[in-house]
């Protein structure tokens, strides 16, 4: 009898620690962890990332990193964290989900609802310092969670169902009458590990993987001018950053949640919204049509302890009424108050968001 209880954990897959004894990481500055390295007959699948983030002295409490992992020897093309996006202090808004469980159910084996990072062999966390860098006073750590396997019978055990994706799954856009459905059945095993439909941004389609990133304004906005969170025009600094998708009818996005750091200085920042094509959202049913974040009356709090009064423990906000993108374009905009907000350390805005993408 195979004792499966010992060939399963959950727990910590990885974590790193930059203390002061490392000294100051300047922008653009990498910085990576120890390599995890898994057997032949072990794999793992990741389901929360915490980030314990820089801080510093006043005027400047909290420092911008970005962070990403490397999977079986391949950096994550999907997950792209800034140092406020994963905090262990948040809880969440209804229905209660903090930003650090990123990835879905971990036991289902529907992969709209497990997209779970899966990987085999190594797990590698890398960061790296963004607007402003980080003090040599400074300190932050970050901690990759998740299950470890080994051999087949933990995997079944775990799941207790011997396929993945066993059945078609839909997701529907009752707004705009839209659906897309989802069923590529595998056995759950170790060969089929890194080919399941969840969670794995290289194996075959259909498949489901996160898509998470966030953007900040490069450059000062046209007072009452909508400003497109777009790399073509050269309005964010990094490709990762881009917020301008071009969707083709085999690509489909749907934003799950959303959150917003406004500037905290100026305090300029009117609103956020996403387009969709020709189609605006938020859409409630009675105007105006886009989140209010102003500095004290954020609608969109990114879930972290109080800060000047503009943050909170909730957070990051869920989109309610989910629009399915797909064969368009998908764009994330801000508006100012009529004062133009600036590219600077604390005047930035911050536009966070967490989706799934489906891909054929």
């Amino acid at each position: 009898m195979v004792d499966v209880n010992a060939l399963h954990k959950y727990g910590t897959l990885a974590e790193y620690n930059h203390t002061p004894a490392i000294g100051a990481q300047a922008v653009n500055a990498v910085e990576t962890s120890a390599i995890t390295r898994f057997g032949s007959d072990e794999c793992f699948q990741i389901d929360k990332i915490e980030i314990f983030p820089p801080v510093d002295v006043a005027p400047f409490p909290i420092e911008n990193i970005l962070v990403e992992l490397i999977i079986d020897n391949a950096s994550v093309d999907c997950l792209f964290l800034d140092s406020r996006m994963a905090t262990p202090y948040a809880i969440g808004t209804p229905p209660y989900k903090p930003s650090c469980q990123l990835f879905g159910d971990r036991k289902s084996v529907d992969p709209l609802e497990n997209f779970c990072l899966k990987g085999s062999t190594s797990l590698q966390i890398r960061t790296m310092g963004l607007l402003g860098g980080v003090a040599a006073t400074s300190s932050y750590f970050i901690r990759v969670s998740g299950d470890w396997f080994k051999t087949d019978d933990a995997l079944v055990s775990h799941f207790g169902v011997p396929v993945f994706n066993p059945e078609p799954v839909t997701v529907l856009d009752q707004v705009r009458d839209r659906r897309v459905t989802v069923h590529r059945p595998l056995p759950i095993n170790l060969d089929n590990w890194t080919k399941l439909s969840g969670g794995n941004w290289r194996s075959g389609k259909p498949r489901v993987t996160p898509w998470i990133n966030f953007a900040r304004n490069r450059l000062a906005t046209t007072p009452s001018t909508e400003y497109a969170l777009d790399i073509t025009p050269g309005n964010v600094q990094y490709a990762w950053e881009s917020m301008h998708w071009e969707l083709d009818n085999k690509t489909y996005i749907i934003n799950d949640y959303v959150g917003v750091w406004p500037d905290e200085t100026g305090q300029h920042l009117r609103t956020a919204w996403w387009e969709y094509g020709n189609v605006e959202y938020p859409q409630p049913f009675i105007p105006p049509t886009r989140w209010d974040t102003r500095f004290n009356f954020n609608e969109l709090p990114l879930g972290m302890p109080a800060h000047s009064g503009i943050l909170s423990f909730h957070g990051p906000r869920p989109v309610d009424r989910k629009l399915l993108g797909t064969n368009e374009i998908m764009e994330a905009r801000i508006l100012d108050d009529g004062v133009a907000v600036n590219p600077n350390r604390l005047d930035c805005v911050l536009f966070a968001q967490w989706s799934r993408r489906i891909e054929f």
